[in-house]
């Protein structure tokens, strides 16, 4: 039998949630960011503090912890990893027109070929075991676009930013404006149903189409993004239900700590545009739970 190697995709472990991902590989938090943000600690403390915070987030993850583990908490505030919510005040990008999901896919094709099957376990959890439908599949997929899935951290918009020949402006203008947007739980009215900052509240009426992951639609998961026609939807997914808000806050605020461990100045956007799937994941997981 071939060992998964450590910094592997875990395909075999004894989560509680055996949907999650790449939130099992285990990294090391950024010492020198530490000290750039007023930590104080040396990096040897550091270091072993910060190995004892991965324990303890695994075994959160696990189920096995609480949440709101005092040892968790503990260990957050030496690490200097407590702090609240901030958000990014930078502008949307206006796009100059609507693009389409199938034109965002088709570039994640390009550089990344099994992004379907990917894009299906990240974002999607237990539902990808249904055969989802192609629509249901491509829209899960627009987010990979933006993460970093292949070598030196390059992801595929990167590439085609950055391929010869380049593609025209405005396309690639465009598909650098939903990168910007972070995505969303919304109601179906587009009110935000999480934190965001107002300039990424629509102000008027919203257009693209939402891809049902089951039965009536309650709730949507999309990028929104200010275009020269209007706004516009990509990536969007209408939920059955709406999930707990607070849950989906939970989870996310113990995501944000760990991306803490690497940038302390992560803002609350920065974070959604990072690590889309653990929101996406969280909410189509709560619906899968509810509907069994």
């Amino acid at each position: 039998m071939i060992p998964n190697p450590p910094h592997g995709w875990p395909l075999v472990h004894e989560a509680a949630d055996p949907w999650a991902g790449d939130e099992w590989l285990p990294d090391q938090g950024d010492h020198d960011n530490h000290l750039l943000i007023g930590g104080r600690l040396d990096r040897e403390t550091h270091d072993r503090l910060d190995a004892a915070w991965l324990d303890a987030y695994f075994d959160v993850l696990r189920g096995d912890r609480e949440f709101d583990d005092e040892e968790l908490a503990s260990l957050s505030d030496r690490l200097h990893l407590v702090g609240p919510r901030t958000h990014d005040r930078r502008p949307p990008k206006l796009a100059p027109f609507p693009i389409p999901d199938d034109r965002i896919t088709d570039i994640v094709e390009e550089y990344v070929p099994d992004g379907g099957m990917m894009a299906q376990d990240r974002f999607l959890g237990p539902w990808a075991d249904e055969l989802p439908d192609r629509a249901l599949v491509r829209a899960a997929g627009v987010h990979l676009a933006w993460i970093p899935l292949l070598e030196m951290e390059g992801s595929p918009a990167l590439r085609f930013y950055n391929s010869s020949p380049k593609a025209p402006i405005p396309i690639r203008r465009a598909v650098q404006a939903v990168h910007k947007a972070p995505p969303m739980l919304w109601t179906t009215d587009w009110k935000p149903l999480l934190p965001v900052i107002d300039h990424w509240i629509p102000d008027g009426p919203v257009q693209g189409d939402i891809v049902p992951l089951d039965g009536p639609i309650e709730a949507v998961l999309a990028r929104v993004t200010p275009t020269a026609e209007g706004w516009s939807a990509n990536g969007a997914i209408g939920l059955p239900s709406v999930p707990p808000i607070h849950a989906v806050l939970r989870r996310l605020d113990l995501e944000m700590l760990r991306r803490r461990r690497h940038e302390r100045r992560t803002t609350w956007e920065v974070l959604l545009r990072l690590r889309p799937e653990v929101l996406f994941r969280t909410c189509t997981t709560w619906c899968w739970m509810e509907r069994t």
